[in-house]
């Protein structure tokens, strides 16, 4: 029988100095004497060496870039990964093969891969290990592009899109729903619509991005796209957050590669827009109002809508739209229902 792992541990630092602290109070608590840090570029230089420098009175700290992973030969009981969703789905994965202790500190909140069990490497959704903690440096995340807060909040609006088409594909094929799973995953989208809509309906002006940097909505958002990832691993595997939307942005990325016309987050975001006028009585209508009025709260916070604002047009999303099944074979979705059978 499946059984779910949950994170411990869950720190949002405001600071520096809040974030090394909580960390050392881990380490000490967990008599950790050896690990592994896992960074990009940037983070190597700057969020890595400051780490090392502060903790290396507590235990031997380990420092190598994602991009020389290669030359790896020694194995850890615990690892970090320190950085955007690239490095965390290769140090998890790491941590997987080395059945490792994986400390998750995302440098971004763009998706729900900050706290799940699955790595994507190459565009293969691989299984991996859930975070033992995670350590979220708020100080890092506030100054990052707005974008890719808006793709955090992509990602789990898309769930509300996935698991329709696990209820779809549990009335077509062999897959088996588990409400639970469903539950949470509708909570972590559900409660970041609420407080994107409340703060909408108070100030209602032309727009307003501010708040998507606020205190209180990072960790909200850290805090939904947690539970996200907390979903798949009781589910034990991807259904919950994860269907037609995704399938769609996987073709994006084969056909265009990863990232190159927008972050996974948005991709998600928009292909379940797109996806939800092809059915009825939906968890979007049940939350949002109706597709409308979700698209007119997002449209206040200058999100992307429409493929056509990511550089995609009709033509090119046709054959995206064709090819987005076989990126997932097997996976069941309204792209079935209401592209395959009517081509």
């Amino acid at each position: 029988m499946h059984k779910p792992s949950i994170p411990t541990k869950l720190v949002m630092a405001k600071t520096f100095e809040e974030f090394s602290s909580e960390l050392d109070i881990y380490i000490k608590q967990n008599k950790i004497e050896e690990f592994l840090i896992i960074s990009g570029e940037t983070q190597f230089s700057n969020l890595s060496n400051d780490l090392k420098n502060n903790l290396k009175n507590l235990a031997n700290i380990d420092l190598i870039r994602v991009s020389e992973l290669s030359n790896l030969h020694k194995k850890y009981s615990w690892i970090m990964g320190l950085g955007g969703g690239k490095v965390l789905d290769r140090a998890k994965y790491l941590a997987f093969s080395q059945d490792a202790n994986f400390i998750s500190v995302p440098t971004l909140i763009a998706h729900d891969g900050i706290c799940s069990p699955v790595a994507v490497i190459e565009n293969k959704s691989l299984g991996a290990v859930m975070p033992h903690a995670l350590f979220v440096p708020l100080f890092v995340i506030n100054s990052t592009p707005i974008i890719h807060i808006q793709a955090g909040v992509g990602d789990l609006i898309a769930n509300l899109s996935a698991i329709e088409d696990w209820k779809l594909s549990a009335q077509n094929s062999n897959d088996n729903i588990n409400d639970f799973a469903i539950m949470i995953s509708k909570k972590s989208a559900s409660d970041i619509i609420q407080k994107l809509t409340v703060n909408y309906l108070e100030k209602n002006s032309i727009s307003d991005t501010d708040f998507l940097r606020s205190e209180e909505f990072l960790f909200s958002l850290t805090e939904s796209l947690a539970l996200s990832g907390i979903a798949m691993s009781i589910a034990g595997n991807s259904r919950p957050c994860s269907g037609g939307e995704h399938l769609i942005s996987h073709a994006i990325d084969e056909k265009y590669g990863h990232g190159t016309k927008a972050p996974h987050g948005i991709q998600v975001l928009i292909a379940s827009l797109y996806l939800e006028k092809f059915r009825t009585n939906t968890s979007v209508n049940l939350i949002s109002g109706s597709l409308e009025k979700l698209k007119t709260v997002l449209k206040f916070y200058e999100f992307p809508l429409d493929f056509k604002n990511i550089d995609i047009s009709d033509t090119e999303l046709k054959n995206i739209i064709e090819n987005a099944p076989k990126t997932r074979a097997g996976r069941y979705s309204i792209l079935n229902e209401a592209f395959i059978k009517n081509h």
